[in-house]
């Protein structure tokens, strides 16, 4: 699903394969490397790139690099305690079902190290859903506003963002051109799934989105399917469908066996962008991917059947939901479950995105404990892939 058209959501893909010439092009682009305007580091979080930023003045807030937000946002909580003036409420749309309340601001601006140019902060939404679906604080998102001001690269692997005056920059890598719709880049990839014959489709480029590649075509395929829950973020849930996309290709840049789902946005997300270095120049229309050490690396998928929400106050994983037929399911794991341990470690020593992966490990056994009602319980449980 997309972050915000605005948020993000954690799935899956398989195997990344890169045709040669891409990789001779990479290669020749670092001849010319361009003067960057700044350099600022980001930390890498369920595939989303969180990094430093002030609004007004305020002390340093914690923002998400979000090419699929069609603007910039506060979380509500901070727009209100820095006195933001507002013009109105509208109703926006997020990645859940629904709509929510959006304040669009007056005179609120984002300020990055370095970076001379203030950033128009368009919007104040309510956020604070984030912490137990992610489980980490966000309060705010550097969305349109930011990508059209600057020639943006992000990269990946030393997770360092580096910003570029679009009049001055120039690269030698080849150029995938993108569409922008409602400020949003659009590509068109070549997909192919089973039963099916290959398709071209517009998808997203969504940086906020921690997906790999989600297309509505993945419900016609032939090959094994499943429902679960979608819309995380903004919104309300809803059901989507899980599944496998034989072949994904943008320009020589081939995907093949990733996963996916139908449902939501069409679009890639971070599961794929942070193989690579990409760079995002708005004001030709362009993107760039040069390939990293890490897009060879296999993609995994979730083993477990649990969408885990943070529970703050116990500083533990709550069970949101349990696949049907499931590893969950079958060890008996409940709704409202919620997990204190994990082979006698408390929950408290991993963040959602480590508990997230180990769960991803085909045939793994771990030993939960888990609290349920007034009662502590060990739970084994064998992990197993559905597809």
């Amino acid at each position: 699903m997309t972050a915000f058209a605005f948020w993000l959501r954690p799935i899956v893909v398989a195997a990344l394969l890169m045709m040669p010439s891409t990789v001779a092009q990479a290669q020749s682009a670092r001849a010319d490397i361009p003067q960057a305007i700044a350099t600022l580091p980001f930390e890498l979080f369920y595939n989303s790139i969180y990094l430093q930023a002030q609004v007004n003045g305020s002390r340093p807030l914690w923002f998400v690099l979000d090419s699929g937000a069609s603007g910039c946002i506060v979380d509500l909580i901070h727009a209100r305690a820095l006195g933001l003036k507002t013009k109105d409420t509208v109703q926006g749309r997020g990645a859940g079902a629904g709509t929510v309340d959006v304040l669009r601001l007056e005179d609120a601006y984002a300020g990055l190290p370095g970076v001379d140019a203030p950033i128009p902060v368009m919007m104040a939404i309510d956020l604070s859903g984030n912490l137990a679906q992610i489980g980490r604080p966000l309060d705010g998102i550097l969305g349109y506003e930011f990508f059209q001001r600057f020639v943006v690269q992000v990269d990946y692997e030393t997770q360092v963002l580096r910003l570029f005056d679009p009049k001055t920059y120039r690269t030698a890598s080849h150029p995938i051109p993108f569409t922008l719709k409602k400020n949003r880049p659009h590509i068109l990839a070549a997909i192919k799934v089973a039963g099916r014959e290959p398709q071209t489709l517009e998808v997203l480029v969504d940086s906020g989105s921690a997906d790999g590649v989600d297309v509505d075509l993945i419900s016609q395929s032939t090959a094994p399917k499943r429902v679960v829950v979608g819309g995380v973020g903004l919104g309300r849930e809803y059901q989507v469908i899980a599944g496998p996309v034989e072949r994904f290709q943008v320009a020589d840049i081939v995907l093949e066996g990733a996963h996916g789902v139908s449902g939501g946005v069409q679009l890639i997300g971070g599961e794929v962008l942070k193989r690579f270095t990409v760079t995002f120049d708005y004001s030709r229309s362009k993107m760039y991917l040069e390939a990293n050490s890490h897009y060879h690396d296999p993609f995994t998928f979730d083993a477990s059947g649990l969408d885990l929400r943070f529970v703050p106050q116990l500083r533990a994983f709550a069970v949101h939901s349990v696949l049907k037929d499931s590893a969950a399911d079958g060890a008996g794991l409940r709704e409202g479950d919620v997990i204190l341990a994990l082979d006698g470690t408390p929950s408290s020593a991993f963040t959602l995105p480590q508990a997230v992966a180990l769960f991803q490990r085909d045939g793994a056994l771990y030993r939960l404990t888990v609290k349920r009602s007034d009662a502590v319980l060990t739970v084994p449980l064998q992990l197993k892939k559905l597809m």
